[in-house]
């Protein structure tokens, strides 16, 4: 595990929309947290790319600024790291509220 993850991830499969300067793909969301996210893509971008990145959770979109900061060329796991750059409050708090929620859901299943 990486040591300078500090946001617990949350396993998920969330739609995802992703743009930045050189392109925009669809793709899904493996695992989540406060600090970032890792969506799964057959297209990569480059390390250091900022982005613009909407993750669809429910029957709402969180729409954040992030930069690329991890690839991954497995062939079944193939992705993107990114790391959260900004959220507005409102943003925050959506996403604050579906991972307390998914959090919760998980602790119910133990």
């Amino acid at each position: 595990m990486d040591e300078r993850r500090s946001a617990v991830r949350v396993a998920v499969r969330l739609p995802a929309l992703y743009r930045s300067g050189s392109m925009t793909v669809r793709g899904w969301v493996a695992d989540l947290s406060r600090g970032g996210l890792f969506m799964r893509s057959h297209f990569l971008d480059r390390l250091g790319a900022e982005v613009e990145v909407g993750v669809e959770i429910g029957d709402e979109t969180v729409k954040a600024a992030g930069l690329v900061t991890r690839l991954h060329h497995g062939p079944r796991d193939r992705g993107m790291g990114i790391s959260f750059r900004q959220l507005s409050r409102r943003e925050h708090r959506k996403l604050a509220n579906f991972l307390i929620e998914r959090r919760y859901q998980a602790l119910s299943l133990v």
